[in-house]
């Protein structure tokens, strides 16, 4: 994964993000924001700590973690407290997380050396996201 450290991906396609994030219980205001406008994903890595940043014009969100540990997912507009994990390997990132419902979602990220693909997963609702690598 250190091979993909500090380089951007920017969002050229989406397949079933909305009702991914829906299905999530994740805002729609946020929802109505951010699907339109592009957004880009980048992965820093710092000794054995990873940060995790995906970006829009509306809002920036970044998740520090460390490979395999559990922590609190931070989001000021879901008052709720969800608990994920991402396992770090070669080519990909594997997120799974746990909602206060009970409810499990998984994210895997894999990465190529010129994109990366995300494809979401809860209950039986499958999305993918697209990304181009900008730099």
């Amino acid at each position: 994964m250190e091979q993909f450290s500090g380089k951007k991906f920017k969002l050229i396609y989406s397949d079933n993000a909305d009702i991914f994030m829906r299905a999530a219980g994740i805002d729609l205001g946020d929802m109505t924001k951010g699907l339109p406008i592009p957004t880009t994903v980048e992965v820093k890595k710092f000794h054995d700590t990873y940060v995790l940043i995906t970006a829009s014009p509306y809002k920036t969100i970044m998740q520090e973690f460390q490979s395999g540990n559990e922590f609190t997912v931070i989001n000021e507009t879901e008052p709720n407290e969800v608990k994920a994990t991402i396992t770090v390997t070669e080519h990909t990132l594997h997120e799974v997380l746990k909602f206060p419902s009970g409810r499990i979602a998984v994210a895997d990220y894999i990465f190529t050396e010129n994109d990366m693909r995300i494809i979401l997963n809860i209950d039986f609702i499958v999305a993918k996201l697209i990304y181009k690598r900008q730099t």
